[in-house]
């Protein structure tokens, strides 16, 4: 498969995605949100050390652990992360709150 044939694939699972996930969000309305952002971060670094490992490229992920220059401009992305979490407690608010006054009226 070409370059073009790929990333035109990629572009459009990426936009599938985009639009089933809200909702997945709402299936997950009554998990806790801490619990749903710590499985995610989880299983990301679980996938990643898994294919890093059968690529044969975990040496480069060690190095870039270990330069602090490198880690220097990684560490701030942990705030999208955050934004994450920000997001799915949002949702998580916005249901609770929808709940309690259906039960009010």
């Amino acid at each position: 498969m070409s370059l073009k044939k790929s990333s035109l694939l990629i572009a459009i699972s990426c936009y599938a995605l985009w639009g089933i996930l809200p909702a997945y969000w709402n299936l997950l309305s009554s998990v806790d949100p801490l619990l749903i952002l710590s499985f995610r971060i989880i299983f990301a670094l679980v996938f990643t050390i898994i294919l890093l490992m059968s690529t044969g490229r975990m040496h480069v992920f060690r190095d870039t652990i270990r330069d602090k220059a490198t880690m220097r401009y990684l560490l701030p992305s942990s705030g999208l992360s955050q934004s994450t979490g920000a997001f799915i407690s949002g949702r998580s608010i916005r249901v609770t709150f929808s709940t309690a006054a259906l039960a009010i009226t």
